[in-house]
C-alpha cells in the first residue's frame, strides 16, 4: 500500500508542492476553502518538517502560519481519493500542534488551531468523509449511541476540481486554478485547447508551471516522445511561432490514439480489464461505455468495486 500509494502521489505532487510554497497561490487556496479574506503577509511558512509517526512514508505538502498567532493551515494535495484522510489529517494537526508547543498549566493557556484544506484534482467526485467521527466505532448499548463529536482535529475541507467550471478556472485569480483546469482535462480531447486558453491567462512564470505539469504528469498519459512534441508546439505558440489549431489537432489525436491502444491492448486482456484500467484513471463512465463496448450497468458495478 505504501509503494502504490508514493507511485500515485509523487506524479503529481511535483507541481503542487510547488505551487504551494508560492505564499500568493497558498493563501489564494485558503481563502477558497475557507471563505476568508487574508492577505498575502498575513501568512508566513511554517519550516519546522515533520513526518507523521504512523505515516512515515507521508509528509503533509505545506504547512501555513498565521503571523504572531498559533493559527496554522495544513495544505495537501490529492489525486486519488484517501478515505482515511480524517485520520491522516488528525496525525498532521496533531504534530503541527506539538511542534510549537508551549504548556503552561494555567486557566489561560490555549492550544495552536490546526486547520486542514485538501485540494483534490481526482475524479471521480471527492467521497471521503470530512470528519473523523464518521469513520471510528460507535458506542451502543442498544439505549443510546455514543458518537464522537470532534469539531476540529481530523476535520478539514475539500476543494474538489469537480465542483468548478472551465470558466470559473479560467478566469479565477493564480496559477493553481489553470493547473487544476489542465489536470481536469488531460484525458479528453479538449486538452489542447485547454492548454492553449490557460495560457491566455497566465504570465510568463505560470507559464512555467503548465510546462512543469506536461512535463511531470501528461508523459503517463501519451508517454516520452508524444510529450516531447507536445512541449515543442506549446513553446512555439507561446513565442507567438506557432499555429493553435495545428496543435489543438495534434494534441487530440495523440490523447485519441492512446485511447485507441487501450482498446486494442484489451482486446488481448478483456474489456473488463480495460474498463477497470479507465475507471482507476478517471474517465467517466459513459467514457468507458463508448471504448469498451459494456453495458453501462457492468461498468457501474466495476465502478463501484473500485470506488
Amino acid at each position: 500500500m505504501e509503494e502504490k500509494y508514493k507511485i500515485i502521489e509523487n506524479e503529481h505532487d511535483k507541481v503542487f508542492k510547488e505551487l504551494f510554497n508560492i505564499s500568493k497561490e497558498a493563501v489564494h487556496i485558503i481563502n477558497t476553502a475557507l471563505g476568508l479574506q487574508l492577505k498575502e503577509n498575513d501568512v508566513e511558512r511554517y519550516t519546522n518538517s515533520f513526518i507523521t509517526s504512523n505515516y512515515k512514508y507521508k509528509e503533509a505538502d505545506c504547512v501555513y502560519k498565521k503571523k504572531d498567532e498559533k493559527i496554522f493551515f495544513v495544505l495537501e494535495h490529492q489525486s486519488v481519493i484517501d478515505f482515511r484522510m480524517p485520520y491522516r489529517m488528525l496525525n498532521y494537526q496533531t504534530e503541527v500542534m506539538r511542534s510549537c508547543e508551549n504548556y503552561k498549566n494555567t486557566k489561560e493557556n490555549k492550544e495552536a488551531l490546526v486547520i486542514g484544506i485538501v485540494l483534490y484534482t481526482g475524479r471521480p467526485e471527492w467521497k471521503a468523509e470530512l470528519y473523523i467521527r464518521n469513520i471510528q466505532y460507535k458506542l451502543d448499548d442498544g439505549m443510546k449511541t455514543v458518537l464522537g463529536d470532534n469539531k476540529t482535529l481530523g476535520n478539514y475541507t475539500v476543494i474538489d476540481i469537480n465542483k468548478f467550471t472551465k470558466e470559473k478556472l479560467l478566469k479565477d485569480k493564480g496559477i493553481i486554478s489553470k493547473v487544476m483546469l489542465i489536470e481536469k482535462s488531460r484525458r479528453t480531447e479538449d486538452l489542447g485547447r485547454i492548454l492553449i486558453e490557460a495560457a491566455n491567462y497566465l504570465d510568463r512564470e505560470g507559464v512555467k508551471y503548465i510546462k512543469n505539469l506536461i512535463k511531470n504528469i501528461l508523459v503517463k498519459d501519451i508517454g516520452n516522445e508524444e510529450t516531447k512534441k507536445v512541449l515543442e508546439f506549446y513553446k512555439n505558440i507561446i513565442n507567438k511561432k506557432g499555429s493553435e489549431e495545428k496543435m489543438e489537432l495534434a494534441v487530440s489525436r495523440m490523447i485519441r490514439n492512446e485511447i485507441n491502444g487501450k482498446v486494442k491492448r484489451g482486446e488481448k486482456l478483456g474489456r473488463i480489464n480495460v474498463a477497470k484500467n479507465l475507471l482507476v484513471m478517471g474517465y467517466e463512465v459513459d467514457e468507458v461505455e463508448r471504448i469498451t463496448k459494456l453495458s453501462l450497468e457492468e461498468i457501474e458495478k466495476l465502478r463501484k468495486r473500485i470506488v
